[in-house]
């Protein structure tokens, strides 16, 4: 087993060899090690060493996004096109992480008996079209908790450089207290709608108000 081992390590590829495979990654390397030895010549002060560091790093954590999900997506297909039974199509995958707006064009298939639409990579890597990472909703919910949610879309650009859609804090804050507090209402539309059933019942059963009113006197303060 450790001549095995020992094998294995001795045929592994160098940094640079893998970096081939990966031609937008090893440019982005090269421009983090332009930032390192100041190859422009205009990098002397702290800040602005600091600011093309933070850019470069995003950017770069942007393109290992693009490369992972472009690998992931075709292993992902792999095994069930194996399987036979389906019709293969590729949509466009977008989300939003910590580091800016990932795509991957997503190999979905359709069984032919019945028509089920099955998404692999989408299944695996969980989660959605136009969604937002976990790690980003934390920094949502975070800054949530601080700052009215008009405000979290700019302290998001300003701190992160990523935009998120209008609205959006609000319904990631109400999905995360739902997840945290099972009790609790969803959504402002999911109690909109309770509220429409209770004013529907109370018109057809005036004895069932009483509790109805009482559910709707309670406070829901996370909700827009």
């Amino acid at each position: 087993m450790d001549l095995e081992r020992k094998i294995a390590v001795g045929k592994r590829e160098t940094v640079a060899e893998r970096l081939e495979r990966h031609p937008a990654l090893k440019a982005r390397m090269e421009r983090m090690l332009d930032v390192v030895e100041n190859a422009s010549g205009d990098g002397r002060r702290a800040d602005e060493a600091e600011r093309r560091a933070i850019e470069e790093l995003r950017q770069m954590g942007l393109e290992v996004m693009q490369d992972w999900g472009r690998k992931t997506a075709n292993e992902a297909a792999v095994g069930l096109e194996a399987k036979g039974g389906v019709v293969r199509e590729v949509k466009k995958l977008h989300w939003t992480c910590t580091f800016g707006d990932v795509t991957v064009e997503e190999q979905t298939y359709r069984t032919k008996e019945g028509g089920k639409l099955c998404r692999p990579f989408q299944s695996q890597a969980g989660i959605s079209c136009r969604g937002y990472s976990t790690r980003l909703q934390r920094a949502i919910t975070d800054l949530g908790a601080d700052v009215p949610f008009a405000q979290v879309r700019e302290k998001i650009r300003e701190h992160d450089g990523i935009d998120i859609a209008n609205g959006a804090a609000a319904t990631i804050l109400e999905r995360r207290k739902a997840v945290d507090d099972p009790t609790c209402w969803r959504s402002s539309a999911h109690l909109r709608g309770h509220l429409g059933r209770c004013r529907s019942r109370r018109s057809r059963h005036p004895a069932a108000g009483d509790s109805c009113r009482l559910q709707r006197a309670q406070p829901y303060p996370w909700i827009g």
